[in-house]
C-alpha cells in the first residue's frame, strides 16, 4: 500500500468515526464532566467540557466547570480565562473566591486585593478565602502587616473552619513560629486529607523547620496530586539540594530541562549540582544560562563565578562575583574569593576595598594571607591597611602584630618596634620576632637593647646558638671584627652547619682577600643549604672576579645534581654558565627546569629571557617574560622586560600599551610613570605624552628621559635656551646617540654651531657613526668649510659612492673656490645618480666658474 492510500485510509476512518459517534446535548455533557470531577478523572472531564464549549460557548456553567477543573491541574492561566469569561456571561453563583485563588498562583496580588475589596455580596465563607488568599498575597508581596492583618480578619470571621485553621497557620509562619504552625496544619490534613493548599503549606514549614528531606517529600506527594504544578518540582528539587541529596535533585533537575530546556531555574539548580560533583565546566555553563535571565539568579551567577576560580579562569570568575558584591554580607565566603580574584587580577584598589569589609570566624587569618599577596606585589600601604584591619578584628593575635611590625620596619616606619615589642608581650616565644626586633635595634642604633637579647639568648642552652649570632652582629656593626669572627668560630664549633655563621665567616675571609678560605666556607653553607641566595651570590663572584668561574660551575652542578635542583642553585648555575660565556648552556638549563617543575620562580623567567638577548633574539627573549607573566601576572621586573623589547624593536604603541597595562598593577611606580611618558612619546602620541610629562613635572620628577621630553617641548616653540638647558640634563644623565643629537640641535637653534660641532665630534671619538658625520659635515659648513671639507673627505673614504656625500664634497669645494677638484667629485656624483636633478645644479654652478 503507497502512502497517497494510507492517508485516504487514515481519512476515511477519522470521518467514519466522527459520522458514527454520538453526539451529546450540553447537560450530557455537563452531567458527565461533574461525575468524571467527582471521580477524579480531571483530564477526561475537561475534553467532555470542552466539547461542551464548542457546542454553547456562551454557556456560563460549563464556563465555571472548565475553570474548576483547570484549577484541579494546576493549569491557571486556562483557569483565569474560563472563570473570567463564565462572568462575563453572567454566572450565577460567586466565582470571586475561585478567580481570587486563580490570581494568587498567578502571582496577580494587586488583583487579588481587588477582588477583596470589591465583593460586597460575598457569603462568610467565601470573604474568609478571600482574607485568607490576600493575607498570601500580602506574604508574597513582602509585605507582612498587612497579611498579617487579613488572617488575623479571617480568623474573627471564623476560627473553626479549615481555612480559618489555615489562617492561624500562616499567621504563625509569619512570626516564624514554625513548629505551631506544623501543628495546625497537620490538623487540617487529618481532617481535610485532600486539601491541597494544606499540604503546600506543610511542606513550606517543614522547609523552615530545616527539615528539608521531608519538605521534599512533601512537595514530591502535591506534584502527584497536581502534576501541571511544575513549580512546585522547584521547591522540592530545592529541598532535596538543602538536603545535600543531590542525586534525587539531579534526576528532577534533568526532568524539567527535558520538558522546560531553557527553564533557567532548573540550570541554576543543574550548576549547583555540578559544582557539588566538581564538574566546574558544566557547573560554570549551566550557571551561565540561568544568569542570562536575568540579575534575580544571583546564584547562578556565584556558582559560574566560582566555578571559573576553579578554572582557573580569572577573568571570567570576576565578570561574574563583581556584580554580586553588593549582595553578598561581609562573612560570606565567596566575598573572600572575590577578594582573591581581584588580587590576582591586580585590582588592587578594589580588592583592598572588599578586603577591609571582611569579618566572620577566620577572617583575620584570610587576611593575613591576602597581605602576603599585596607585599608580594609591592603595595605595602595596601598591606598595611589590610593587617590593621585584621588587629582590629583580633587585637590579642600576635602574629598579625608581628607581620604588621616586621612591614613597617622593611618601610623604614619606626612603629615597626613598637608593634612587634606588642607581638612579644602577648607570645614571647616568638624566636623569630624577638630576632627581627634586635635587628631592628641595631638598625636604629639601640645597639644596648641588642646586647641585651643577645645576653638574654646566650644564658639559655636552648637559644644559645641564636644568641651568639646576635651578638656577632652587634660585634660587626660596633666594627669590633675580631671579637665577630670570633663569635662565628665559636657558633661553628657549637653548630658545624650554622649557615649564617658559615656566610658571615666568607664574608670575611673575602674582604681580607683570603679567596681560599671564603670558598670553603661558602662551600659547607651551600652543600647543606644549596638555596642560600646571599651565599649563592657571593661563591659565583668570587670565582667570577678571579677569573676561575669554571670552579664554580663544577661545585654548582654538583650541587644542582645532588639536591635535585633547587631553584636559586639552579639560577646561580646559569648565571655562571652566562658570565662563562656559555649562554646557550644556561638557555638549555633553564629552560628544562622550568618544563620539569611546577612552579619556578620569576627570576627563571628573567634570566632566561636576557639570556636570549645577549644573543639578539629579542622575541624568544619576549617570549620568556610573557611566560612568566602568564605565571606571575604583576611581576614589576618581568614587565620592564616585556616593555624593553617593545621599545627595541621600535613597536613603540606596544611598548606603550604594555606600560598602561603595568601601572594598573603600580599606579606609585615613579620609574613606569616615566616610561609612561617616554613610550607614548616614541608612539607619536604627541598630546598624550604631554599631559603624562606635565603631571611629572608637577612631581619634580627628574630623569633624562623627561629632560629629553621637556627639550623636546621647547625646542619644538623655538624656545631654545630653555631647551639646550633640558637636552643638557638628559645629556649629562646619559650621553645616548638621542640626546647627543637633541642637544647639538639646541645648541644650533641657539646660534652656538661651534659648541655643537664640538659635541658632535666628543661623540664620534667614541662612537662610527656615519650619520652623525654627515651632520656635523653639514653644521661646520654653516660656519667653517675647511672643516666641512675635512669631514666630508673622510666620509668619502668611508663610503666612496654616496652621490649625498660627494655631491656636498663638491659643493664645499665650490665654496672654497677649489673648482677643479669640486668638478671631479660632482662629475662621481653624477655619475653614481645620474637622475638627481639636484646634482646637475651643483655640476652647473661649478662649470659655469671655470
Amino acid at each position: 500500500m503507497n502512502k497517497y492510500t494510507i492517508i485516504a485510509s487514515a481519512v476515511a476512518i477519522a470521518l467514519g468515526v466522527t459520522g458514527c459517534s454520538e453526539t451529546k446535548t450540553p447537560e450530557q455533557y455537563i452531567s458527565s464532566a461533574k461525575q468524571l470531577l467527582a471521580d477524579e478523572q480531571i483530564d477526561t472531564a475537561v475534553i467532555e467540557l470542552k466539547n461542551a464549549v464548542l457546542q454553547t460557548p456562551r454557556n456560563p456553567e460549563i464556563r465555571t466547570l472548565l475553570g474548576a477543573a483547570y484549577i484541579e491541574q494546576a493549569h491557571y492561566l486556562a483557569a483565569e480565562k474560563e472563570i473570567e469569561k463564565a462572568i462575563e456571561l453572567g454566572a450565577t453563583e460567586n466565582l470571586s473566591d475561585e478567580l481570587s485563588f486563580v490570581k494568587l498562583k498567578l502571582a496577580k496580588f494587586d488583583e487579588v486585593f481587588s477582588l477583596l475589596d470589591n465583593s460586597p455580596g460575598a457569603s462568610d465563607e467565601e470573604y474568609l478565602l478571600l482574607l485568607v488568599y490576600a493575607g498570601v498575597a500580602s506574604i508574597q508581596s513582602a509585605e507582612i502587616a498587612q497579611g498579617q492583618d487579613y488572617f488575623s480578619q479571617a480568623i474573627s470571621l471564623n476560627e473553626g473552619a479549615i481555612y480559618g485553621q489555615l489562617a492561624k497557620a500562616y499567621l504563625a509562619q509569619t512570626k516564624s513560629d514554625y513548629e505551631k504552625a506544623l501543628g495546625i496544619v497537620e490538623e487540617v490534613l487529618a481532617s481535610s486529607t485532600e486539601n491541597d493548599e494544606a499540604l503546600l503549606l506543610k511542606g513550606n514549614l517543614l522547609y523552615g523547620l530545616e527539615q528539608y528531606q521531608n519538605a521534599a517529600n512533601i512537595f514530591e506527594q502535591y506534584v502527584k496530586n497536581k502534576p501541571r504544578a511544575v513549580y512546585v518540582k522547584y521547591f522540592q528539587i530545592n529541598s532535596l539540594l538543602k538536603a545535600n541529596n543531590y542525586e534525587e535533585a539531579e534526576k528532577h533537575v534533568d526532568w524539567l530541562l527535558s520538558k522546560l530546556k531553557d527553564a533557567p531555574l532548573a540550570h541554576q539548580y543543574k550548576a549547583q549540582i555540578e559544582y557539588q560533583k566538581g564538574n566546574y565546566a558544566e557547573a560554570k555553563l549551566s550557571g551561565e544560562k540561568a544568569a542570562q535571565a536575568g540579575s534575580q539568579f544571583l546564584l547562578a551567577k556565584m556558582v559560574a563565578g566560582l566555578s571559573a576560580y576553579q578554572l582557573k579562569d580569572i577573568e571570567q570568575a570576576y565578570a561574574h562575583l563583581r556584580p554580586l558584591e553588593q549582595h553578598i554580607s561581609n562573612n560570606h565566603s565567596v566575598k573572600r574569593v572575590l577578594a582573591v580574584v581581584k588580587l590576582e587580577l591586580g585590582y588592587t584598589d578594589e580588592a583592598v576595598a572588599t578586603l577591609s569589609e571582611l569579618s566572620g570566624d577566620g577572617a583575620e587569618d584570610f587576611l593575613q594571607i591576602a597581605s602576603s599577596e599585596l607585599i608580594a606585589s609591592g603595595n605595602v600601604p595596601s598591606a598595611l591597611s589590610i593587617l590593621e584591619k585584621a588587629e582590629a578584628l583580633a587585637p590579642k593575635n600576635a602574629s598579625i602584630k608581628a607581620r604588621k611590625g616586621l612591614l613597617l620596619i622593611k618601610e623604614g616606619d619606626d612603629n615597626g618596634i613598637a608593634a612587634l615589642e606588642g607581638a612579644l608581650e602577648l607570645d614571647d616565644s616568638l624566636e623569630n620576632v624577638e630576632t627581627a626586633l634586635a635587628l631592628e635595634y641595631l638598625a636604629q642604633d639601640k645597639d644596648e637593647k641588642t646586647k641585651e637579647i643577645a645576653d638574654r639568648r646566650i644564658a639559655s642552652e636552648y637559644s644559645k646558638v641564636a644568641g651568639l649570632l646576635l651578638q656577632g652582629i652587634y660585634y660587626s656593626k660596633q666594627k669590633m671584627h675580631d671579637q665577630a669572627k670570633e663569635v662565628f668560630e665559636q657558633i661553628i664549633l657549637l653548630d658545624s652547619e650554622n649557615v649564617a655563621a658559615l656566610y658571615n665567616l666568607a664574608v670575611y675571609a673575602a674582604k681580607n682577600k683570603q679567596i681560599d678560605k671564603a670558598v670553603e666556607y661558602l662551600q659547607i653553607a651551600l652543600t647543606n643549604y644549596p638555596n642560600h641566595k646571599n651565599a649563592l651570590t657571593l661563591f659565583v663572584n668570587l670565582h667570577d672576579e678571579n677569573q676561575v668561574i669554571e670552579k664554580a660551575i663544577d661545585k654548582l652542578e654538583s650541587l644542582v645534581k645532588d639536591h635535585n635542583y633547587p631553584s636559586y642553585t639552579t639560577l646561580a648555575l646559569s648565571t655562571a654558565y652566562k658570565s662563562n660565556g656559555d649562554v646557550e648552556k644556561a638557555i638549555k638549563l633553564l629552560e628544562e627546569q622550568i618544563s620539569v617543575q611546577n612552579k619556578v620562580v620569576p627570576m627563571y623567567f628573567i634570566l632566561l629571557g636576557d639570556c636570549y638577548m645577549e644573543l639578539a633574539k629579542i622575541s624568544e627573549a619576549r617570549f620568556k617574560y610573557q611566560q612568566g607573566l602568564s605565571i606571575y601576572n604583576n611581576d614589576y621586573v618581568l614587565m620592564l622586560r616585556e616593555i624593553g623589547t617593545y621599545e627595541l624593536e621600535k613597536k613603540y604603541q606596544k611598548a606603550a600599551d604594555k606600560t598602561a597595562n603595568a601601572l594598573t598593577y603600580f599606579s606609585e611606580s615613579v620609574r613606569l610613570r616615566i616610561l609612561q611618558a617616554h613610550t607614548e612619546f616614541l608612539a607619536k602620541n604627541y598630546d598624550k605624552a604631554k599631559e603624562y610629562l606635565i603631571e611629572l613635572n608637577k612631581d619634580k620628577i627628574k630623569h633624562h628621559f623627561v629632560s629629553s621630553l621637556n627639550g623636546y617641548y621647547a625646542f619644538n616653540a623655538k624656545n631654545y635656551d630653555t631647551a639646550t638647558e633640558y637636552y643638557y640634563e638628559a645629556y649629562k644623565s646619559s650621553p645616548s646617540r638621542r640626546n647627543t643629537l637633541s642637544l647639538a640641535r639646541a645648541l644650533n637653534g641657539q646660534g652656538k654651531q661651534m659648541e655643537a660641532a664640538e659635541l658632535l665630534e666628543t661623540y664620534l671619538s667614541e662612537n662610527k657613526d656615519n650619520a652623525i658625520k654627515v651632520l656635523l659635515a653639514e653644521l661646520y659648513g654653516r660656519f667653517d668649510t675647511n672643516m666641512a671639507i675635512e669631514v666630508y673627505r673622510a666620509l668619502v673614504d668611508e663610503v666612496p659612492n654616496n652621490a649625498v656625500i660627494l655631491n656636498n664634497l663638491a659643493w664645499q669645494l665650490y665654496l672654497n673656490k677649489q673648482y677643479q677638484e669640486a668638478l671631479k667629485y660632482a662629475e662621481k656624483a653624477i655619475e653614481i645618480n645620474p637622475h638627481d636633478k639636484r646634482l646637475d645644479d651643483t655640476y652647473n654652478k661649478i662649470k659655469s666658474n671655470l
